[in-house]
């Protein structure tokens, strides 16, 4: 376990690895109502969804088994409980940033809601809490366009950030996730205040954040994304110009597999657009093409927002060819998210944004002189047959290529979970 919170300190991956194989070879090794099992169990999960995070190794599927084994198994009124909801919320909230999938994402607000409010948490579990209850809400109230939502993820992640002690290595990131919250609740209800307040919260970030930190890209893009929405109220080139400069600095200190390098590369692929410099435009186009290609298939949300994005600005400069390869990206994003969710009502959200897509990336063909059969109608345009049995197909098939290795078989059982530790299974910060 010290690997594991070594990592919290200092980012290494290497550490990460080791730790995942100590624990592996622990619970071989561990007799299977030995009380130190449930423990290893959830230790291990926590383990194998910073792996995701920071190299793209997925295992997601098995972190959930192993939280969701561990909560069921945890004797009533146990103080375990809580670690055990928290950190099944944040399996949740990273599938559903990779899959787009609502029910997750739901969920995953209520777990982290059950974790914040269960009784008995220290300081600093109460603060961590807080900040995955008040991320979850918040990416739920920038899917659903909710306001009051994104105004309730404010409040949360304010108490997070007040009991965070100083000096801590959570606390960067936490006024980053405060920040975008802001962010977020100036976009749904035109508050410009909060807008203001965002963008001096990540600067407090970005002073904060330690050299040895595992967070300097994530809190450098959230400031980025923060300028950004500054320069486009205000009219200004000169937070726009601070905004392309750090996300070229976050892209240098993202590992090339890091799951996370596709959406800062869209972000700079946005911000390079904004420009309006024609020096920019080169750059721009292979921000957006390598994010696409990056995101292609595990980040279906970030290549649809690339796609749609890159197209509308490649349609506005008459790069009609180049608009049509944009919108062919998202025609399969967005076909996949309709045809991968698990509910109905969830497909049916992504079938509008379906049909909006098909009918942009029809125009974008016919203008580049394409023939009118070209990708619009991959799009289905109609509810798909079956969304429970796509979504366990897609899910099933990503869960086989990532079975536990030969002679480090896991448990059939497990009970009550380690601790989160801060900064370990912490939130995915988005802008």
């Amino acid at each position: 376990m010290a690997l594991s919170d070594f990592f919290g300190r200092t980012g290494s991956v290497r550490d990460l690895g080791r730790a995942e194989e100590c624990l592996r070879e622990s619970l071989a090794g561990t007799d299977a109502h030995s009380p130190e099992r449930p423990a290893q169990f959830a230790h291990l999960a926590s383990v194998l969804t910073d792996r995701y995070g920071h190299e793209g190794r997925d295992a997601l599927e098995e972190a959930v088994a192993l939280y969701t084994e561990a909560e069921h198994a945890a004797p009533p009124g146990s103080p375990e409980h809580a670690a055990h909801n928290s950190g099944l919320g944040t399996v949740l909230l990273t599938g559903h940033e990779r899959h787009g999938d609502l029910a997750d994402l739901r969920e995953a607000v209520r777990a982290h809601e059950r974790a914040a409010t269960a009784p008995g948490a220290g300081q600093d579990d109460e603060a961590l809490y807080l900040d995955l209850w008040g991320t979850s809400l918040r990416l739920s109230a920038r899917r659903l366009d909710d306001a009051a939502e994104a105004l309730r993820a404010v409040g949360l992640h304010e108490r997070a950030v007040a009991l965070t002690r100083d000096g801590s290595p959570d606390l960067p990131l936490r006024r980053g996730n405060l920040a975008a919250a802001l962010r977020l609740h100036t976009d749904l209800a035109g508050d410009r205040a909060s807008l203001e307040r965002s963008v001096e919260v990540h600067e407090q970030a970005r002073r904060t954040v330690g050299e040895e930190s595992p967070y300097p890209a994530a809190v450098l893009t959230n400031h980025a994304a923060a300028l950004r929405a500054s320069a486009q109220r205000t009219g200004q080139r000169a937070p726009l110009d601070e905004a392309i400069g750090m996300l070229r600095l976050a892209l240098r200190v993202t590992a090339p597999d890091a799951p996370e390098r596709a959406r800062r590369l869209v972000e700079l692929g946005h911000a390079l657009a904004d420009s309006g410099q024609s020096g920019d435009v080169a750059e721009a186009v292979r921000a957006y093409r390598e994010g696409c290609r990056l995101a292609d298939p595990d980040n279906a949300p970030v290549r649809l927002v690339a796609g749609r994005a890159w197209s509308a600005w490649a349609t506005r400069r008459e790069a009609h060819e180049e608009a049509a390869e944009a919108f062919d990206h998202a025609v399969d994003a967005v076909d996949l998210l309709v045809r991968t969710q698990l509910t109905r009502p969830a497909a049916e959200i992504w079938l509008a944004r379906a049909t909006e897509v098909a009918a942009e990336a029809a125009h974008a063909h016919a203008a580049s002189g394409a023939s009118a059969g070209g990708p619009a109608p991959r799009t289905r345009q109609g509810p798909p047959p079956d969304h429970r049995t796509a979504h366990r197909r897609h899910r099933s098939a990503a869960a086989a290529r990532h079975r536990p290795r030969p002679g480090r078989p896991l448990p059939a059982h497990s009970g009550p979970a380690a601790r989160p530790r801060p900064g370990h299974g912490s939130s995915p910060p988005t802008p």
